[in-house]
């Protein structure tokens, strides 16, 4: 895989919005960076789940859970933001096999549940791999406080291009997603293969975990 500057192609920085914080009854889930090409889709992920049992105190109830899956040879997903504790980020991804499949079906989960946007339960689901025409291809899809939806999908279009795509944390700091934003354009920028590209992936989130209490250093990849 070659990540020389000419051949990216890069995805806007996306956060997820903030919104209010409901105490007891949401989930906060973090940090997911995708990057994915013609020939392959990489997600990494920290594995940190906080509550608010109070406005103003973050409680970290697991250092290891799951936000990234692979449901098959052709798609992996993920999800950040707020979440009821009895929800699952797969519940919208339902029987999907593609990433076209589980754009219309996370799509359609938001529009059905579209009274968590004005809730202040503001996610975003992040959908990569192989597409119905078997196209590499990369989403990512979002509720709004007016109970919306919206989206920036990619189709991989050549060989040795990349799509990078960033879900966020509600609440880092700006000088935190500026530095984000400079390690990502360096990881693109000196990886010159797959593992290496993983490796600089990984310590984005390593970097992060010291700047954010939410974040930490249990990192999880798929590719």
């Amino acid at each position: 895989m070659s990540t020389k500057a000419q051949d990216l192609i890069y995805g806007s920085t996306n956060i997820v919005l903030s919104g209010m914080i409901m105490p007891g009854e949401v989930k906060d889930v973090s940090i997911i960076i995708a990057v994915c090409g013609d020939s392959f889709c990489t997600f990494v992920a920290d594995q940190r789940k906080v509550i608010w049992p109070e406005l103003d105190k973050m409680e970290v109830v697991d250092e290891h859970f799951q936000k990234i899956f692979q449901i098959n040879d052709h798609l992996i997903v993920g999800g950040t933001g707020r979440y009821y504790n009895h929800e699952s980020i797969l519940d919208a991804v339902g029987n999907a096999e593609n990433t076209d499949a589980a754009y219309e079906n996370i799509c359609n989960y938001l529009k059905e549940h579209s009274d968590y946007g004005a809730q202040g339960l503001h996610r975003t689901y992040m959908v990569g791999g192989r597409n119905a025409k078997n196209e590499s291809s990369l989403h990512l899809i979002w509720n709004t406080f007016a109970g919306g939806i919206e989206s920036e999908p990619h189709v991989i279009p050549a060989w040795n291009s990349v799509v990078i795509t960033k879900a966020l944390t509600p609440k880092l700091p700006t000088e935190v997603l500026n530095e984000i934003n400079h390690m990502m354009t360096l990881c693109v920028e000196t990886s010159h293969n797959h593992t290496e590209l993983v490796n600089n992936l990984e310590k984005i989130i390593f970097k992060v975990a010291t700047m954010d209490a939410s974040v930490n250093d249990n990192v999880s990849a798929l590719t």
